[in-house]
């Protein structure tokens, strides 16, 4: 829509509106039956009275409410398209040469939808969000859309016997972390076994295990210096 085609449109409408003001259509009793159906929405929306009306026609005159073409809502960022669907709870993002992204607007949060090309299965994955997981004042864990890992923890005594057992939840992201710290320290202790390496491999590996764990608040950080260890051939 060209500057100019905007323009035609505007001072059309205000045309229309200052016809409409006077044949005194601000009192819903002036106004024949069809266009009372449309300056409420059906029924939808309370009308404009007299006043309503001209304050629109001041605000269209000086530029404070401007008129938007559905093309416009449309921008270009590399390969990136935004733009707004009809319903303005909805926002389309397409990307050259892969798919699309729709955000959708719900009474409970947010759904993003990925989309691909294939046009018999387009939606490829999506995500839900509540209201509260962008909350800063919830009580509840921000999981920022992570899947969560129940993760069991047994303490023992000196003997070795089982004497409690706790319960938490993780965040998938500290899991695999954690995971990949404790199998690294397996293999080293096995090359310690094997003669491979010593002490000093040890105790960087289990200083990073040990740095996840704290981290992901399993354990409160600790300075007591390492028990020793004793590998019998």
């Amino acid at each position: 829509m060209t500057p100019a085609d905007k323009d035609q449109a505007l001072h059309t409408i205000l045309a229309a509106l200052r016809t409409y003001q006077g044949l005194g259509y601000g009192d819903p009793d002036n106004r024949p039956n069809d266009i009372h159906e449309i300056a409420t929405n059906g029924g939808d929306q309370i009308s404009m009275d007299a006043v309503g009306i001209a304050e629109l026609c001041e605000m269209l005159n000086f530029g404070d409410l401007e008129l938007t073409h559905k093309d416009d809502l449309t921008t270009d960022k590399g390969p990136f398209t935004v733009a707004q669907c009809d319903e303005s709870s909805r926002l389309n993002i397409e990307v050259q040469g892969l798919g699309g992204v729709l955000l959708n607007r719900t009474g409970d949060g947010l759904v993003i939808d990925v989309t691909g090309q294939n046009e018999d299965n387009p939606v490829i994955g999506s995500l839900a969000l509540l209201e509260s997981d962008f909350s800063a004042e919830s009580d509840e864990p921000q999981t920022g859309g992570r899947v969560m890992v129940p993760v069991t923890l047994n303490t023992f005594d000196a003997q070795g016997n089982q004497m409690d057992t706790q319960s938490m939840d993780l965040a998938d992201h500290q899991v695999s972390d954690i995971i990949d710290h404790a199998s690294q320290l397996v293999v080293v202790m096995r090359d310690m076994g094997a003669g491979n390496c010593g002490i000093e491999a040890f105790d960087q590996v289990y200083s990073q295990l040990e740095e996840a764990i704290v981290t992901a608040d399993i354990v409160d950080p600790c300075d007591r210096p390492l028990p020793t260890l004793h590998l019998l051939d």
